[in-house]
């Protein structure tokens, strides 16, 4: 069936600046919302349990220092510690606890009190800590309490994704909660047929779960309206920085109304995305975890081998071949080039080690099939570069490897949240050599802070490094007076 253009007829008009260079997509001119009629907003109606609010501070502040969680801001809610605190989400119970979920995770209980509220709200929390949840069931308890839409309305909430990857896990999620709640959702991403999307937009869904790229497009096009948008998430924030995203995302949030309940979350927070919050934010509630810039996940046992580069496919395959690989022991390998990952490839399946492979060169289609050939039990190995790092939700990891140590220590962070994710235990191991030299003493301060071993491999190589950089630089200072 063929799907026509129907652009809304109701919808801002959106001038469109000319496509830049750089970003290949157009730049959205402000919308000027004194000009447009909009229906106000409605608070969140949900229900709180006395459970909650007969909560003492006292145990609230130890609720926090035991998770490690700090929890910044004016007047923030009570936290919930079970499911049962917010009534409100009993129409999903029963997916809850199909999917044998006990509690809400320590992130879930402080977020939903917030989000609920209608407070606006920075996650500064590490990956596998539930955050989707923590987002997802707001918006439609929020989307719940809307007046009823129109076709021409546009979404009431939207959620914004860096990858087509992770924006299609957010979505399963929200097609697997939203029957409960009565809510329609969409998917907005490259990679996907345009006009089967455009004809779910023109369903009038609730909930648009989207990459910036392919929302700009339709929006240029004058096929969505925002005027109903009053629940906005910006998920992995930092990693849409890294992508060089930012103009768009700030083209995005300045075509909607400035009433709009925003959150946004990243597992790191440098200056870009802290001025992003700044900018588009009103007193937020500040969440993060072990009250630090680079959240660490401590159910994940660190191990660190010191090695020369030509031993690391030997410690690989002697690695592998003492780990209980299959269903419920799976495993992730790490590379910083293609080339290594296809080198890797080619030395495991030479030794009847089957595996998977994730990189760039890989076009979506392939990309597609490693993930759902892991996802699905038909591979328990999966080899990749940082294309795999953030953005796919690869459950039952066990073990990450990182056959190459990344070139900052955030990217470290994001590897290894592949695995001990929603409150399961997992494993890493890295493989260090005398070339990672610049990102060794961070390492190092992120194993304490972690309270992990340190290998004393690491530190006699730091102390071996500082007295080589000693002795380069007093051979340099001070020259022989042979040469002079």
């Amino acid at each position: 069936m063929r799907v026509g253009l129907r652009r809304l007829r109701d919808a801002p008009s959106f001038e469109v600046s000319p496509r830049s260079r750089r970003s290949a997509m157009p730049t959205l001119t402000p919308t000027d919302w004194s000009k447009v009629s909009i229906i106000p907003k409605m608070k969140t109606n949900f229900k709180q349990s006395s459970l909650t609010s007969d909560r003492l501070d006292k145990e609230i502040a130890d609720y926090y220092k035991s998770v490690g969680i700090s929890v910044k801001g004016i007047d923030p809610p009570k936290p919930f510690l079970t499911f049962e605190e917010c009534l409100s989400f009993g129409p999903a119970n029963s997916t809850l606890k199909a999917k044998k979920f006990v509690k809400p995770t320590s992130i879930q209980s402080v977020s939903w009190p917030v989000s609920l509220s209608g407070r606006d709200l920075v996650g500064n929390v590490k990956t596998g800590s539930g955050k989707t949840l923590a987002f997802l069931m707001p918006a439609m308890l929020h989307i719940n309490s809307q007046p009823p839409t129109r076709y021409g309305d546009g979404p009431t909430a939207l959620i914004l994704a860096p990858t087509r990857e992770l924006a299609e896990q957010t979505s399963v999620l929200a097609r697997e909660f939203g029957p409960h709640f009565g809510v329609r959702s969409s998917l907005i991403c490259g990679g996907q047929n345009k006009m089967m999307q455009i004809e779910y937009i023109n369903r009038s869904p609730h909930l648009y779960i989207a990459t910036p790229g392919r929302l700009i497009d339709f929006i240029s096009m004058g096929l969505i309206s925002f005027r109903r948008m009053t629940y906005l998430v910006v998920d992995e924030a930092d990693r849409m920085l890294d992508m060089g995203f930012e103009d768009q995302i700030r083209s995005i949030i300045q075509q909607m109304r400035p009433d709009r309940q925003t959150s946004m979350w990243s597992a790191t927070w440098p200056k870009e995305v802290n001025s992003l919050s700044q900018d588009y934010m009103t007193d937020p509630i500040i969440i993060s975890e072990q009250g630090q810039q680079t959240a660490l996940n401590l159910d994940i046992k660190h191990a660190v081998n010191v090695l020369n580069p030509d031993q690391k496919l030997a410690a690989l395959l002697e690695a592998l071949k003492s780990e209980p690989i299959g269903p419920d022991h799976k495993v992730m390998i790490f590379c910083n080039t293609k080339l290594s990952c296809e080198v890797i490839k080619s030395n495991l399946r030479n030794n009847e080690i089957p595996c998977e492979i994730l990189h760039g060169d890989k076009v979506y289609a392939e990309r597609q099939s490693a993930y759902h050939r892991f996802d699905s039990n038909k591979a328990h190995i999966i080899v990749a570069t940082d294309v795999a790092s953030r953005g796919l939700d690869l459950k039952g990891v066990n073990l990450v490897i990182n056959f190459d140590m990344p070139k900052n220590i955030d990217d470290y962070v994001h590897r290894v949240g592949r695995t001990g994710r929603a409150g399961r235990k997992g494993k890493s191991l890295t493989y260090l050599t005398d070339a990672d030299h610049e990102i060794l003493q961070e390492l190092i301060d992120l194993l304490m802070r972690s309270k992990q071993e340190v290998p004393r491999d690491l530190v006699e190589l730091r102390l071996r490094l500082s007295r080589k950089s000693a002795g380069d630089r007093w051979g340099n200072s001070r020259p022989s007076r042979y040469s002079r």
